[in-house]
């Protein structure tokens, strides 16, 4: 018996480590090398799941300007804890009175969890357009499907 509950054990392991759902909304940070208008932008990634299909879209914004932005339609794939993203067109953006060329991005993000927070980071490049400096990408978001938080019942009045 003790035999037939650890191989359930590990098979439940193995199946939930290998079908991560990433849909939602992440945000996080974008890093560009030197070379780029900014070292630091604000970034987020909205996901939606089939599988292991990934549709949806990335927006970037200065930190100190959001005003000044750019929200760019993605795709991709996920396997394991790897996400392989690619974007595909700019939908929407504020430039203010700068001239701000975006970078389509492509890259790969491996997907890890502890308690409560997931994460998606790795690194990114670009062919378009010219002359856009590579970078990292680092976005969390809160799971609350799989981890329930009782911590905050106990004491608390009120809103």
């Amino acid at each position: 018996m003790k035999n037939f509950i650890s191989i359930f054990f590990a098979i439940l392991l193995f199946y939930t480590a290998n079908c991560q759902d990433i849909s939602g909304k992440w945000n996080g940070y974008l890093y560009q090398d030197a070379g780029g208008l900014k070292r630091k932008y604000d970034f987020s990634m909205n996901l939606n799941q089939t599988e292991n299909q990934i549709s949806g879209y990335s927006k970037i914004a200065l930190m100190d300007n959001k005003k000044i932005f750019g929200v760019i339609s993605l795709k991709g794939k996920i396997k394991n804890s790897k996400f392989d993203f690619e974007e595909i067109s700019i939908i929407e953006q504020g430039t203010g009175n700068i001239n701000v060329s975006w970078c389509i991005k492509k890259g790969t993000l491996i997907y890890s969890q502890k308690g409560k927070t997931a994460t998606i980071q790795g690194d990114w490049s670009s062919t378009f357009p010219n002359n856009c400096s590579p970078g990292s990408i680092v976005l969390t978001k809160n799971n609350n499907k799989k981890h329930k938080d009782n911590s905050n019942k106990e004491g608390k009045k009120g809103n």
